[in-house]
Protein backbone atom coordinates (compact mmCIF):
# COMPACT_ATOMS: atom_id res chain seq x y z
CA UNK A 1 0.00 0.00 0.00
CA UNK A 2 2.56 1.92 1.02
CA UNK A 3 4.65 1.55 -2.28
CA UNK A 4 1.49 2.63 -4.47
CA UNK A 5 0.93 5.55 -2.40
CA UNK A 6 3.99 6.68 -3.17
CA UNK A 7 3.69 5.92 -6.69
CA UNK A 8 0.57 8.50 -6.58
CA UNK A 9 2.80 11.39 -5.17
CA UNK A 10 5.25 10.99 -7.85
CA UNK A 11 2.71 11.34 -10.57
CA UNK A 12 1.25 14.11 -8.62
CA UNK A 13 4.90 15.55 -8.37
CA UNK A 14 4.90 14.99 -12.39
CA UNK A 15 2.17 16.97 -13.33
CA UNK A 16 2.60 19.57 -11.03
CA UNK A 17 6.29 19.92 -12.94
CA UNK A 18 4.96 20.29 -16.59
CA UNK A 19 1.90 22.27 -16.36
CA UNK A 20 1.72 22.40 -19.77
CA UNK A 21 1.31 18.66 -20.92
CA UNK A 22 -0.82 18.42 -17.80
CA UNK A 23 -3.76 20.64 -18.77
CA UNK A 24 -3.31 19.39 -22.57
CA UNK A 25 -3.99 15.53 -21.17
CA UNK A 26 -6.35 16.56 -18.44
CA UNK A 27 -8.22 19.08 -20.62
CA UNK A 28 -8.26 16.52 -23.28
CA UNK A 29 -9.91 13.87 -21.57
CA UNK A 30 -11.99 16.04 -19.49
CA UNK A 31 -13.39 17.34 -22.63
CA UNK A 32 -14.07 13.96 -23.54
CA UNK A 33 -16.01 12.33 -20.59
CA UNK A 34 -17.90 16.24 -20.33
CA UNK A 35 -19.02 15.16 -24.21
CA UNK A 36 -19.91 11.43 -23.17
CA UNK A 37 -21.50 12.42 -20.13
CA UNK A 38 -24.10 14.17 -21.61
CA UNK A 39 -24.67 12.65 -24.22
CA UNK A 40 -25.33 9.36 -22.41
CA UNK A 41 -27.64 11.61 -20.15
CA UNK A 42 -29.37 12.45 -23.04
CA UNK A 43 -30.13 8.25 -23.54
CA UNK A 44 -30.91 7.70 -20.42
CA UNK A 45 -33.74 10.74 -19.89
CA UNK A 46 -35.24 9.55 -22.78
CA UNK A 47 -35.18 6.14 -21.47
CA UNK A 48 -37.21 7.39 -18.75
CA UNK A 49 -40.70 8.34 -20.34
CA UNK A 50 -43.91 7.35 -18.21
CA UNK A 51 -41.78 5.00 -16.51
CA UNK A 52 -43.46 7.13 -12.93
CA UNK A 53 -47.00 5.46 -13.67
CA UNK A 54 -46.28 2.38 -12.64
CA UNK A 55 -49.35 0.72 -14.48
CA UNK A 56 -48.14 2.18 -18.47
CA UNK A 57 -48.04 -0.99 -19.27
CA UNK A 58 -52.18 -1.40 -19.11
CA UNK A 59 -52.59 1.64 -20.28
CA UNK A 60 -52.78 2.51 -24.36
CA UNK A 61 -52.71 5.50 -26.78
CA UNK A 62 -54.47 5.30 -29.75
CA UNK A 63 -53.16 6.51 -32.92
CA UNK A 64 -54.47 6.89 -36.14
CA UNK A 65 -53.79 7.04 -39.90
CA UNK A 66 -56.04 8.78 -42.72
CA UNK A 67 -55.61 7.28 -46.47
CA UNK A 68 -57.17 10.56 -48.32
CA UNK A 69 -55.90 12.89 -50.26
CA UNK A 70 -55.23 16.36 -48.88
CA UNK A 71 -54.28 15.43 -45.48
CA UNK A 72 -50.82 13.75 -43.65
CA UNK A 73 -50.77 9.73 -44.30
CA UNK A 74 -48.47 9.14 -41.40
CA UNK A 75 -49.74 7.99 -38.01
CA UNK A 76 -50.58 10.25 -35.84
CA UNK A 77 -51.38 10.61 -32.28
CA UNK A 78 -54.09 13.46 -32.34
CA UNK A 79 -57.75 11.32 -32.98
CA UNK A 80 -61.47 11.55 -33.34
CA UNK A 81 -62.71 11.60 -29.45
CA UNK A 82 -65.97 9.67 -30.62
CA UNK A 83 -63.30 6.98 -30.81
CA UNK A 84 -63.27 6.65 -27.22
CA UNK A 85 -67.14 6.72 -26.64
CA UNK A 86 -66.66 3.52 -29.04
CA UNK A 87 -64.25 1.74 -27.02
CA UNK A 88 -66.42 2.33 -23.68
CA UNK A 89 -70.06 1.35 -25.24
CA UNK A 90 -68.54 -1.95 -27.01
CA UNK A 91 -67.01 -3.38 -23.73
CA UNK A 92 -63.63 -3.65 -24.59
CA UNK A 93 -62.33 -1.03 -23.00
CA UNK A 94 -62.32 -0.32 -19.12
CA UNK A 95 -60.92 3.09 -18.46
CA UNK A 96 -60.88 5.71 -21.35
CA UNK A 97 -59.97 9.28 -21.47
CA UNK A 98 -59.60 12.27 -23.87
CA UNK A 99 -56.43 14.80 -23.54
CA UNK A 100 -57.06 17.81 -25.55
CA UNK A 101 -54.42 20.42 -24.82
CA UNK A 102 -54.09 24.19 -25.79
CA UNK A 103 -52.82 27.33 -24.76
CA UNK A 104 -55.37 29.52 -23.85
CA UNK A 105 -55.18 33.47 -22.55
CA UNK A 106 -55.25 32.93 -18.35
CA UNK A 107 -55.94 36.12 -16.19
CA UNK A 108 -55.41 35.63 -12.56
CA UNK A 109 -56.37 39.45 -10.82
CA UNK A 110 -55.09 41.97 -13.82
CA UNK A 111 -52.27 39.90 -14.99
CA UNK A 112 -52.79 37.84 -18.47
CA UNK A 113 -50.53 34.90 -19.33
CA UNK A 114 -51.04 32.14 -22.02
CA UNK A 115 -51.22 28.57 -19.95
CA UNK A 116 -51.45 25.24 -21.06
CA UNK A 117 -54.87 24.02 -20.78
CA UNK A 118 -56.01 20.31 -20.78
CA UNK A 119 -59.43 18.78 -20.83
CA UNK A 120 -59.48 15.57 -20.03
CA UNK A 121 -62.51 12.89 -18.65
CA UNK A 122 -62.32 11.43 -15.43
CA UNK A 123 -61.11 8.30 -16.40
CA UNK A 124 -57.60 10.76 -17.03
CA UNK A 125 -56.86 10.50 -13.05
CA UNK A 126 -56.61 6.54 -13.01
CA UNK A 127 -54.80 5.98 -16.22
CA UNK A 128 -52.13 8.42 -15.30
CA UNK A 129 -52.29 7.94 -11.63
CA UNK A 130 -52.56 11.61 -10.78
CA UNK A 131 -51.71 12.72 -7.42
CA UNK A 132 -54.41 14.29 -5.39
CA UNK A 133 -52.42 16.79 -3.04
CA UNK A 134 -55.66 19.11 -1.91
CA UNK A 135 -59.67 19.23 -2.82
CA UNK A 136 -61.70 17.15 -4.95
CA UNK A 137 -60.30 15.74 -8.58
CA UNK A 138 -63.15 14.59 -9.15
CA UNK A 139 -65.16 17.65 -8.70
CA UNK A 140 -62.33 19.83 -10.96
CA UNK A 141 -62.83 17.39 -13.91
CA UNK A 142 -66.60 17.21 -13.61
CA UNK A 143 -67.88 20.58 -12.45
CA UNK A 144 -67.90 23.05 -15.87
CA UNK A 145 -66.50 25.70 -13.50
CA UNK A 146 -63.89 23.85 -11.62
CA UNK A 147 -60.30 22.54 -12.57
CA UNK A 148 -57.26 21.46 -10.96
CA UNK A 149 -54.36 22.83 -11.21
CA UNK A 150 -50.49 21.08 -10.54
CA UNK A 151 -48.51 22.41 -7.66
CA UNK A 152 -46.04 23.72 -10.30
CA UNK A 153 -48.97 26.08 -11.95
CA UNK A 154 -50.23 26.93 -8.54
CA UNK A 155 -47.03 28.84 -7.57
CA UNK A 156 -46.75 30.22 -10.78
CA UNK A 157 -50.05 31.50 -10.75
CA UNK A 158 -50.77 32.14 -7.45
CA UNK A 159 -47.81 32.70 -5.50
CA UNK A 160 -48.56 29.72 -3.59
CA UNK A 161 -49.60 26.15 -3.34
CA UNK A 162 -52.02 26.76 -1.38
CA UNK A 163 -54.45 27.45 -4.01
CA UNK A 164 -57.62 25.93 -3.20
CA UNK A 165 -60.92 28.26 -3.67
CA UNK A 166 -59.13 30.55 -5.63
CA UNK A 167 -60.20 31.55 -9.00
CA UNK A 168 -59.17 32.89 -12.50
CA UNK A 169 -60.78 33.18 -15.63
CA UNK A 170 -59.86 31.28 -19.16
CA UNK A 171 -61.17 33.69 -22.22
CA UNK A 172 -63.26 35.94 -19.77
CA UNK A 173 -65.18 32.67 -18.15
CA UNK A 174 -64.02 32.26 -14.07
CA UNK A 175 -62.99 28.72 -12.52
CA UNK A 176 -62.37 27.68 -9.06
CA UNK A 177 -60.00 25.78 -8.04
CA UNK A 178 -60.81 22.65 -6.91
CA UNK A 179 -58.05 20.76 -6.63
CA UNK A 180 -54.17 20.46 -6.77
CA UNK A 181 -52.70 17.95 -8.12
CA UNK A 182 -48.82 16.52 -8.17
CA UNK A 183 -46.80 17.93 -11.11
CA UNK A 184 -45.97 15.21 -13.50
CA UNK A 185 -41.95 15.35 -14.53
CA UNK A 186 -40.28 16.36 -17.82
CA UNK A 187 -40.86 12.87 -18.80
CA UNK A 188 -44.26 12.47 -19.17
CA UNK A 189 -45.64 12.40 -22.71
CA UNK A 190 -49.07 13.55 -22.02
CA UNK A 191 -48.17 16.93 -20.14
CA UNK A 192 -50.87 19.15 -18.37
CA UNK A 193 -50.73 21.89 -15.77
CA UNK A 194 -54.28 23.74 -15.41
CA UNK A 195 -57.04 20.42 -15.85
CA UNK A 196 -60.52 20.71 -16.81
CA UNK A 197 -63.47 18.21 -17.60
CA UNK A 198 -64.93 17.51 -20.95
CA UNK A 199 -67.74 19.95 -20.16
CA UNK A 200 -65.70 22.85 -18.94
CA UNK A 201 -66.26 26.39 -19.70
CA UNK A 202 -62.77 26.69 -20.60
CA UNK A 203 -63.70 24.24 -23.90
CA UNK A 204 -64.30 26.76 -26.79
CA UNK A 205 -67.54 27.21 -28.11
CA UNK A 206 -68.79 24.88 -30.50
CA UNK A 207 -67.03 21.78 -28.94
CA UNK A 208 -69.35 20.09 -27.44
CA UNK A 209 -71.73 20.09 -30.49
CA UNK A 210 -69.05 18.97 -32.96
CA UNK A 211 -65.78 17.93 -31.49
CA UNK A 212 -66.72 15.47 -29.89
CA UNK A 213 -69.01 13.74 -32.20
CA UNK A 214 -67.74 14.08 -35.09
CA UNK A 215 -65.33 11.38 -36.64
CA UNK A 216 -63.34 14.26 -38.82
CA UNK A 217 -62.59 16.05 -35.94
CA UNK A 218 -59.05 15.71 -34.59
CA UNK A 219 -57.07 16.85 -32.44
CA UNK A 220 -57.15 15.09 -29.19
CA UNK A 221 -54.67 12.41 -27.38
CA UNK A 222 -56.67 9.38 -26.65
CA UNK A 223 -55.98 6.88 -23.89
CA UNK A 224 -57.43 3.87 -22.65
CA UNK A 225 -56.78 0.26 -20.57
CA UNK A 226 -58.51 -2.50 -21.94
CA UNK A 227 -61.08 -5.11 -19.75
CA UNK A 228 -59.42 -8.26 -19.03
CA UNK A 229 -59.99 -10.69 -21.84
CA UNK A 230 -59.56 -8.05 -24.67
CA UNK A 231 -56.02 -7.38 -26.28
CA UNK A 232 -55.25 -4.29 -28.50
CA UNK A 233 -55.56 -5.80 -31.80
CA UNK A 234 -59.26 -5.81 -31.09
CA UNK A 235 -59.12 -2.16 -31.15
CA UNK A 236 -58.84 -1.05 -34.63
CA UNK A 237 -61.36 -3.57 -36.79
CA UNK A 238 -62.98 -2.38 -34.11
CA UNK A 239 -63.14 1.26 -35.00
CA UNK A 240 -62.62 0.78 -38.55
CA UNK A 241 -66.10 -0.78 -38.14
CA UNK A 242 -67.96 1.97 -36.40
CA UNK A 243 -66.71 4.77 -38.29
CA UNK A 244 -67.97 2.94 -41.52
CA UNK A 245 -71.81 2.58 -39.68
CA UNK A 246 -71.25 6.18 -38.51
CA UNK A 247 -73.88 8.75 -40.31
CA UNK A 248 -71.46 10.94 -41.27
CA UNK A 249 -69.80 7.82 -43.22
CA UNK A 250 -72.03 8.14 -46.09
CA UNK A 251 -71.10 11.41 -46.84
CA UNK A 252 -71.01 11.18 -50.88
CA UNK A 253 -67.62 13.04 -51.05
CA UNK A 254 -66.01 10.13 -48.55
CA UNK A 255 -67.60 7.24 -50.73
CA UNK A 256 -66.04 8.63 -53.40
CA UNK A 257 -62.80 9.01 -51.82
CA UNK A 258 -63.25 5.06 -50.66
CA UNK A 259 -63.63 4.15 -54.18
CA UNK A 260 -60.52 5.43 -55.05
CA UNK A 261 -58.60 3.30 -51.63
CA UNK A 262 -58.72 -0.10 -53.27
CA UNK A 263 -60.25 -1.87 -50.35
CA UNK A 264 -58.64 0.17 -47.75
CA UNK A 265 -60.25 2.00 -44.68
CA UNK A 266 -60.84 5.88 -44.85
CA UNK A 267 -58.89 5.83 -41.76
CA UNK A 268 -56.48 2.94 -39.93
CA UNK A 269 -56.50 3.04 -36.36
CA UNK A 270 -53.70 1.25 -34.15
CA UNK A 271 -53.25 1.01 -29.79
CA UNK A 272 -50.08 1.11 -28.51
CA UNK A 273 -48.60 1.07 -25.19
CA UNK A 274 -48.16 4.21 -22.89
CA UNK A 275 -44.82 2.50 -22.27
CA UNK A 276 -43.53 2.42 -26.05
CA UNK A 277 -45.10 5.93 -26.90
CA UNK A 278 -42.10 7.42 -26.66
CA UNK A 279 -39.78 5.79 -28.80
CA UNK A 280 -42.59 4.50 -30.87
CA UNK A 281 -41.35 4.47 -34.79
CA UNK A 282 -44.56 4.84 -36.53
CA UNK A 283 -44.84 8.35 -34.69
CA UNK A 284 -41.54 9.44 -36.00
CA UNK A 285 -42.79 11.86 -39.04
CA UNK A 286 -46.29 13.75 -36.86
CA UNK A 287 -45.49 13.67 -32.63
CA UNK A 288 -44.48 16.31 -30.85
CA UNK A 289 -40.31 16.15 -30.98
CA UNK A 290 -40.35 17.05 -27.09
CA UNK A 291 -42.98 13.87 -26.52
CA UNK A 292 -41.82 11.60 -28.78
CA UNK A 293 -37.83 10.34 -29.41
CA UNK A 294 -36.50 8.44 -32.31
CA UNK A 295 -34.71 5.08 -31.20
CA UNK A 296 -32.15 4.83 -33.87
CA UNK A 297 -31.09 8.40 -32.96
CA UNK A 298 -30.78 7.54 -29.41
CA UNK A 299 -28.33 4.61 -29.99
CA UNK A 300 -26.33 7.16 -32.45
CA UNK A 301 -25.92 9.77 -29.86
CA UNK A 302 -24.59 6.54 -27.25
CA UNK A 303 -22.08 5.74 -30.05
CA UNK A 304 -20.91 9.30 -30.43
CA UNK A 305 -20.54 9.94 -27.09
CA UNK A 306 -18.65 6.18 -26.16
CA UNK A 307 -16.75 7.21 -29.88
CA UNK A 308 -15.71 10.95 -28.46
CA UNK A 309 -14.64 9.36 -24.36
CA UNK A 310 -12.58 6.74 -27.18
CA UNK A 311 -10.71 9.30 -29.31
CA UNK A 312 -10.06 11.50 -26.62
CA UNK A 313 -8.15 8.09 -24.83
CA UNK A 314 -6.54 7.15 -27.57
CA UNK A 315 -5.35 11.03 -27.80
CA UNK A 316 -3.74 10.56 -24.03
CA UNK A 317 -2.45 7.11 -24.98
CA UNK A 318 -0.21 8.60 -28.03
CA UNK A 319 0.53 11.98 -25.64
CA UNK A 320 1.64 9.61 -22.50
CA UNK A 321 3.80 7.29 -24.96
CA UNK A 322 5.42 10.45 -26.31
CA UNK A 323 6.04 11.67 -22.62
CA UNK A 324 7.58 8.22 -21.66
CA UNK A 325 9.80 7.93 -24.32
CA UNK A 326 11.25 11.67 -23.13
CA UNK A 327 11.58 9.77 -19.71
CA UNK A 328 13.99 7.53 -20.84
CA UNK A 329 16.75 8.40 -18.44
CA UNK A 330 14.64 8.79 -15.76
CA UNK A 331 13.74 4.47 -16.00
CA UNK A 332 17.18 3.74 -16.58
CA UNK A 333 18.81 5.50 -13.41
CA UNK A 334 15.25 3.80 -11.65
CA UNK A 335 16.49 0.21 -12.80
CA UNK A 336 20.21 1.02 -11.92
CA UNK A 337 18.63 1.57 -8.58
CA UNK A 338 16.92 -1.76 -8.08
CA UNK A 339 13.63 -1.68 -9.11
CA UNK A 340 12.21 -3.85 -11.80
CA UNK A 341 9.68 -3.72 -14.60
CA UNK A 342 6.90 -4.61 -12.01
CA UNK A 343 7.56 -1.26 -10.42
CA UNK A 344 8.51 0.99 -12.61
CA UNK A 345 5.31 -0.15 -14.92
CA UNK A 346 3.18 0.42 -11.48
CA UNK A 347 4.44 4.04 -11.40
CA UNK A 348 3.11 5.13 -14.74
CA UNK A 349 -0.11 2.96 -14.18
CA UNK A 350 -0.52 5.16 -11.11
CA UNK A 351 0.00 8.39 -13.08
CA UNK A 352 -2.17 7.46 -15.55
CA UNK A 353 -4.91 6.27 -13.04
CA UNK A 354 -4.52 10.18 -11.42
CA UNK A 355 -4.92 11.62 -14.66
CA UNK A 356 -8.20 9.41 -15.25
CA UNK A 357 -9.57 10.51 -12.25
CA UNK A 358 -8.98 14.08 -12.47
CA UNK A 359 -10.14 14.35 -15.71
CA UNK A 360 -13.30 12.39 -14.84
CA UNK A 361 -13.88 14.92 -12.33
CA UNK A 362 -13.35 17.79 -14.00
CA UNK A 363 -15.35 16.35 -17.36
CA UNK A 364 -18.24 15.31 -14.57
CA UNK A 365 -18.42 19.52 -13.09
CA UNK A 366 -18.20 21.11 -16.81
CA UNK A 367 -21.44 18.18 -18.19
CA UNK A 368 -23.02 19.62 -14.72
CA UNK A 369 -22.39 23.24 -15.68
CA UNK A 370 -23.82 22.66 -19.51
CA UNK A 371 -26.35 20.48 -18.62
CA UNK A 372 -28.92 23.42 -18.80
CA UNK A 373 -27.60 24.55 -22.09
CA UNK A 374 -27.46 20.84 -23.76
CA UNK A 375 -30.76 20.53 -22.13
CA UNK A 376 -32.70 23.29 -23.67
CA UNK A 377 -30.73 22.62 -27.02
CA UNK A 378 -32.11 19.13 -27.38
Amino acid sequence: MNEILKDFRVGWRWLLKEPGWSALVIGGLAIGFACCALLLAYVAYSAQFDRHIEGRERVYMLKARPNMDGVRNDWQQEVPVIAGQVLRDSGVAERVSMAMGNFAPVRVGSAVSNRWVTLVDPDFAELFELKTLAGDLRQALTRPDSAALTEEEAIRMFGTAEALGKTFSVAGKPQTVAAIVATPPATATQRYAILGGRMSRMASDGMYTNFYSHWFSWGASLYFRLKPGHGEAEVGPLLAQALKQSPSYRDPGLQAIEAKLSGRNLIDFSAVKLADVYLDPELDQSADPARHGNRSMLLGCAAIGLLILLLAAINYINLATVRTIRRQREIGVRKVLGAGVGRVAGQFIAESVLIALVAALIGLLLAWLLLPVFGQLL
